[in-house]
Formats: structure tokens, sequence, C-alpha cells
């Protein structure tokens, strides 16, 4: 803790302060019992045989985790042990970076991105995929299969990538056996196990741990010239071009939507090092299972992570290093919360009873919906539910977001620390973290860094405006540009006459590539050309919600959502299930908080206390949420009172009115809902031209296949109308007994 001025005096004894309420913290919460242990000097293949071991096991169809630090080669030793042995094995690998460099490393077949992964099991027993790939894999026969899952740590942490997650453990228990492999095994579920090996090695790095109290730019650049090469992770994009741009150093930009033009990126991949880079700088797009072979790193730099093992994973990306220096930086609150690190799975514990009683209450409603026939109607829900607990349309069931809760436990118990908390929870994985008390980024500073970005937005805007002219052409850029068509694409170029060279004429004509790289506006194309080619929407409406804000446009969506969920039940009343626990939800608002009813916020957490009562203790309607729910839903008038007396006027939510004594102000803000959305409503928002019927259009393709979902037996069925046919051929059956008789 050097070079601290008098004003970091304060901060520095509540640090020690802060530490010495921390020694204790860890504990070795992640407690297991190891059936196998080889001690190792560098790497796994010195003793393959806890490889084989695990192989063998997986085969006999048990489930198996293999640990060993990172840099030991644990893809290399079972990708050559499973081509040895010819054994029939899926290798899943959490990003498209790791899937690259193992199908360009290892010459085995495999699927990211665009590539389809049926092909790629059809090619070879042994092929590698991205987690969300596994979905392409569902409907195929696993069961010869064994599967490994390499940085298995990350199913837990990843939590946005849910969807890709719960296919991945979807596919899972289609094979045969499973082989979970990690150097980070803090946060798994043990207990799954049926067998366990670990791989001890022996430490031959040296890391000078620092960690600083705030994110200051001005001091990683310094850091970054003076190494001789060096690399930040760091998610944010626009901060690492201001970096890029003021560093001496040769640099480069890694992230999803550019590493295919960025050449320090296919040099990694191909080469497994930065050649005459001296500087990398990169999102999460390189984290765990990435190799790269630089002796001349000197200085690694995190920014605005917290979790030990995410740190650890980076830090370790980078091999033969004797010695090098990293440099933590984040933003740290005064106060953390009082439990402690080994407490975390206690917690974990509480979140899963939780939820399994929050699960048997939904099922519950949800079981008066069983009707002996298969078909219990279409399961479209009004508005999601921030939950623990998700409806499966596979079992037809509620079933408890494991992942989910370990993932946002531990991610609420990091963001939590404060810097004191967070060296001693390193010092588990480095020796002596020291602690520096920087100054904050100076004003100067924040204003040329707020400048900067106002620039870089200021050229997206003009940059989309001229890319507008020629969007005919930017529909499938990406796919275009990968050399891979999709059914989609091709029917949208065979309805435009247009062939792939004519796509690619365009390109160098209107210098799309160029635009599209200045203004960094791969998101805003890839989105247009989901509009366009999934939705069927046209190239105006497309564009439009493409360039919307992130908010603005989901809540465009929410009310399409809403509106074909109103209309379908309309026209529809017996097809949709009723018992979703969302769909009770909204029947409550809809006819106790409906039309007519004037609110204010404190009838809004009196309508969240009573959805709490009806659904459930964990129940995450907040008064936040439930307005901007209603919002997609209704009309609101809001209208300001100065005469408190006409507050009687409207008819309020269990004829509650506001009391006037507890407001605090000369006026009151009263909310009405008049009446429910209409298309036109949302055409208004979307500012659609007269006469265009595209949102119209849309909307009823979807509703048409939503309907398509059932068959017309399951149709009939939910309309009763097989009851009428059995009802008559009784009578029939009847009449024709008594005239036998007669």
């Amino acid at each position: 803790m050097k070079n601290v001025n008098k004003n970091n005096i304060d901060k520095l004894f509540k640090n020690d302060c802060d530490l010495d309420r921390a020694v204790g913290e860890i504990e070795n919460y992640a407690k297991f019992e190891r059936q196998e242990t080889h001690k190792i000097k560098k790497y796994i293949d010195e003793k393959k045989s806890g490889v084989y071991n695990a192989i063998a096991r997986a085969g006999a169809g048990e489930t198996v985790l293999l640990l060993a630090e990172t840099g030991t080669g644990k893809s290399y030793s079972f990708i050559n042990a499973l081509k040895k042995m010819n054994t029939k094995a899926l290798f899943i690998l959490p990003n498209s970076a790791n899937v690259e460099q193992a199908m360009c490393e290892y010459n085995i077949p495999g699927a990211y991105d665009l590539m389809p992964a049926p092909k790629a099991l059809k090619e070879g027993n042994l092929s590698v995929f991205t987690w969300d790939k596994t979905e392409q894999l569902l409907n195929i026969d696993l069961s010869d299969y064994i599967i490994v899952v390499d940085e298995i740590h990350q199913t837990y942490t990843d939590s946005y990538r849910e969807k890709a997650i719960k296919n991945l453990n979807n596919i899972v228990v289609k094979c045969k056996g499973r082989i979970d492999i990690t150097a980070t095994p803090t946060k798994l579920e043990f207990e799954i196990y049926d067998y366990i090996i670990e791989y001890i090695k022996e430490k031959n790095t040296k890391y000078d741990v620092k960690l600083y109290d705030n994110i200051n730019l001005d001091k990683m650049i310094e850091i970054i010239n003076k190494s001789k090469n060096s690399a930040v992770l760091y998610n944010n994009k626009k901060d690492l071009k201001y970096i890029n741009e003021l560093t001496t150093k040769k640099g480069d930009i890694v992230y999803a939507k550019i590493k295919a033009k960025s050449e320090l990126y296919k040099r990694i991949i191909q080469h497994s090092d930065m050649g005459d880079y001296e500087l990398l700088l990169n999102t999460t797009t390189i984290l765990a299972g990435v190799n790269i072979k630089n002796k001349d790193i000197t200085d690694i730099i995190i920014a605005g992570f917290k979790d030990p093992a995410t740190i650890k994973q980076y830090v370790a990306r980078f091999r033969e290093l004797k010695h090098v220096r990293v440099h933590i930086f984040n933003n740290f609150n005064d106060t953390e919360a009082s439990n402690k690190v080994y407490e975390v799975n206690n917690i974990i514990n509480i979140n899963f009873k939780r939820a399994n009683k929050l699960k048997a209450l939904y099922n519950e409603l949800n079981s008066k919906r069983a009707t002996g026939f298969e078909t219990v109607g279409i399961d479209l829900v009004p508005f999601s539910i921030d939950s623990n607990v998700y409806y499966s349309t596979k079992n037809k069931c509620y079933e408890i977001d494991k992942l989910f809760i370990i993932s946002n436990t531990y991610t609420r118990y990091y963001n939590s620390r404060t810097i004191a908390s967070l060296k001693v929870l390193l010092e588990e994985y480095f020796k002596d973290v020291k602690i520096e008390n920087i100054e904050e980024q100076d004003e100067e500073t924040k204003q040329g860094i707020k400048e900067y970005k106002k620039v870089l937005k200021e050229i997206k805007t003009a940059t989309l405006k001229t890319l507008e002219e020629n969007k005919k052409c930017l529909v499938g850029y990406e796919q275009i540009k990968r050399g891979s068509k999709d059914f989609n694409l091709m029917s949208y170029m065979n309805y435009h006459k247009m062939s792939e060279n004519d796509y690619k004429k365009a390109y160098i004509k209107y210098n799309i590539d160029y635009l599209i790289d200045k203004a960094d506006c791969y998101n805003e194309i890839e989105l247009f050309s989901k509009y366009v080619l999934e939705n069927n929407y046209s190239l105006e409406l497309s564009w439009k919600l493409a360039n919307m804000g992130k908010d603005k446009r989901g809540n465009i969506f929410k009310k399409i959502n809403n509106l074909i969920y109103r209309e379908l039940k309309e026209e529809h009343p017996n097809l949709l299930n009723d018992n979703l626990i969302e769909v009770v939800a909204y029947n409550y608002i809809d006819k106790l908080f409906g039309i007519g009813t004037a609110y204010t916020k404190y009838n809004l957490q009196e309508l969240s206390n009573d959805l709490g009562i009806i659904l459930g203790d964990d129940w995450k309607l907040t008064t936040t949420k439930l307005g901007t729910i209603l919002k997609n839903i209704f009309v609101i008038k809001n209208k300001q009172h100065r005469n408190f007396e006409t507050l009687k006027e409207y008819s309020y939510y269990k004829n509650n009115i506001p009391n006037v004594e507890f407001i605090n102000s000369d006026r009151v803000q009263i909310k009405k809902i008049e009446r429910y959305i209409t298309v036109e409503d949302i055409e208004k928002d979307l500012k659609l031209e007269k006469g265009d019927l595209t949102l119209r259009n849309a909307i009823k393709i979807r509703k048409k296949k939503i309907l398509d979902n059932l068959d017309e037996i399951e149709k009939a069925f939910l309309n009763k109308e097989l009851d009428k046919e059995l009802k008559i051929e009784k009578e029939t059956e009847l009449i024709e007994q008594l005239e036998i008789c007669i």
C-alpha cells in the first residue's frame, strides 16, 4: 500500500479494519472427496491413467469430474485419448473461440456460430461443439456417445446464456456417460458425481497481484505503456477502443462481433501466440480454454470482474510465464453483506428450498389442467416472470432453475465484497495480494472520455443513416461474409432475384464493410437481418426495430405479445392453457386492476403484495415491473391533481383512495387505465407510414404459427367437439339397439 497521499489515510484505515474482519473469510468451501489424485510437474500427459480411467468410467455410464490447474493440457490429453481409443464422444466447449482453436489444433470436426452440428456429428466419432449447438442434437440418438463438458464451472456462472445451458443439460441425459472438466470447482454440485479425479500441479509462475479501488483508464494506459507485452480483459468495448488509441503499443481489440476480422485473433487461434502484437484488448470472447504462448507478457490487466475464478482463468490463458504482474481494477461498495464465502452454499440451499415450495405451488395450480389426454392447450404467456422457477414445455410442469439460483447467489455475493474481502478471496489462488489506493479518474480525463464516446455515437448515427440507403443488401450480411447461407436467406435472395455475387458487388460499390466496421454496428445489422428473415417483417419495420434502444424495442415486442395473447384468447378461448402461472397473474390483474382502475404507486404496492400472497413469498413482480407490465397491456392516462377532493371521483384497486395526509406535495399524480393497447397504438409507436400493413401481417403470421402447434384432433378435443361426436355415436348406438329389440 505505497504512494498514498494524505487524502487516502481514512481509506487506508478502513481497509486495515476490513482486513482484520476478513481474516477467516476463506475456508475450503468447495468440499468434496477425491477418489483419485495425481501429482504432476507440468502436464496431465505425465500420468495419463486418470484420463483413461475417466473415459472408461463414463463409457460404463458414470458421471466423472476431473480437476486440474489451468495450463495442464486438460483438453489436449482428453481429445488425444478419445481419438486414440476411437471413442464416440461429444466434446463441449463454452464459446466459439475454444471450438475454433480445437478444430484447428486437433484436426477434428465441430460446429460453432452458423455451422450445422448434425453434419459435424456424422464426420467422425469425436466432434467438438459450443453450448448453443447442442440444441441441434436434441432429436438425435446419442445413447452410444459419452459427453465431455470442458470448463463446466461456466455453466454455473454464465446465467445470461440460460437457453444454451438448458439445451446442454438436456443433451447430457441422452448420452451414456459424462465427464466434467474444470480448474475452478467451487460452484459445482459435487453430489452428482460418481467419481472425482484431481491432478495437482507444482506452481511454476510467480504472480505479483495488485488490487485497485476504482477503474482508472489513465492508470491502465500507464501500465500498458511501461510493459513489454500486455493483455486487458474488460467487457467495455468503448473503453477498450479509447485505451487502444492512447497507448504506444501495437494492439488489437477482440470481441464477438469483430473477431473474424481481427488479425490478432486469427493468430491466437491458428498459432496460439500473439505474433508481433504487443497488446491484446479483449472481452470475455477470450477467456477459459484459449491458449496464448507469449513469454514477453509482463502485465495482465483485468477490469470489472470480482469472481476469483474468472480472474484466475484469464491469467492462466498466458502460457510459459515465469513471472507476471496482475492488475485488478474494480469499483467497490463501502460496506458489504455480513455473510462469509463458506456460507454461500447454505444460502443456495435456502434458495433451493424456497424455489421448491414455489414449484410445488405452481404445479398444484397447473395440475388443474390434467385431462387424461396428451393435449393441454397452447403454452402462451402474456408476460414473463423473473423467477427461480420456470415452465418446462418438454415435461409440461414447473421446474427449479438450479443453475440460475447458484449463479445469481454467487454473483450477488462477489458484487457485495469490499476490496479487503476480495483480497482475501483472491489469496486462495494468489499469494500476498497487494491493495493499491489510487485517485479516481480526474475530471479532465472523464470529460475527454465522455467526448470520445459522444463522437463514436455521432459517427454511428451518421453511418447507419448512410447504410439505410442500401439496407436491402444488408439482409444476411454475416452469413454472406461467412459463406454459409441458411434456408431463410436463400428464400429471400430468390424472391429478390439476388445472387451471392450481387451481394459482394454491392458491398464493394457502397463500401459496406468499411462503414459497418467504422461504426461498429454489427449488432444492429444482425438484428435487422433476424427481423427480416425470421420474423418476416418488412425492411422498413426491421430497420426501425434494429436501431431502437434495447428497452424501447423490448417494450414494443411485449406489447405485440400481449396483443397476440389477448386476440387468440378472444378468438380461440379453449385452445390456450389457462393454468400457467403467468396467465393466473394476468387474469388477476385484468379482472381486478383492469380498465377503469385508477392508481398511484401505493396501489401498485398493494397489488404486488396481494400477488405475493396468492402466488408465493418469492414472487418477483415489484411495483416497477408491474408498472411496466400495465403500460404494455393498457393505454394509461396520467393526470396531476391539485384539488385533492377530485381524487374521490376515481375507482381504485380495492377502493383504496390515496390518503392525502401522507402526501408531501401540493399535487398528486393519478394514473388511470383507459383501454387495451391496439395494433394502431403500436403502429403509432413505430411511426409506420399510413397503409403499411407489415406489422398486421407479421402478427397474423405469428398467430397462425402458434395455432399450428396443435393438430386438428387436438383442437377438436380442446373445443370439446370430440365430446359432441361421442355423444352422437352413443345416441346412434342406443337407437340401433332399440331397433334390434323391436
